[in-house]
């Protein structure tokens, strides 16, 4: 390997060990529900999205309605992902 990919690996190692700890606080307060820096920008957004798709944010949802809701997305997203070439970019079909 060169120095070049040396150096790459030594910067991005650096670079996650550098935002580990504050990303960390961060995510703890996020799951927690406490007021962080991005609140005032990202809460109107949140609670605009919540309106959008009737969801009650105070209500928890409960097993089975999460997997009512999930089953139409696992079974039509593999066919449109995996299966469907139409979706591909031109280079990436094989003849």
């Amino acid at each position: 390997m060169t120095f070049n990919g040396w150096l790459q690996i030594a910067i991005f190692a650096l670079v996650i060990i550098a935002i580990t700890r504050p990303l960390g606080f961060y995510m703890t307060r996020v799951f927690n529900g406490e007021r962080t820096f991005l609140h005032p920008v990202l809460r109107p957004v949140e609670r605009a999205v919540y309106w959008c798709c009737g969801v009650d944010e105070t209500k928890e949802q409960s097993w089975l309605i999460y997997a009512v809701a999930m089953l139409p997305l696992t079974t039509a997203l593999p066919p449109l992902v995996f299966e469907r070439p139409a979706f591909a970019p031109p280079n990436l079909v094989k003849p």
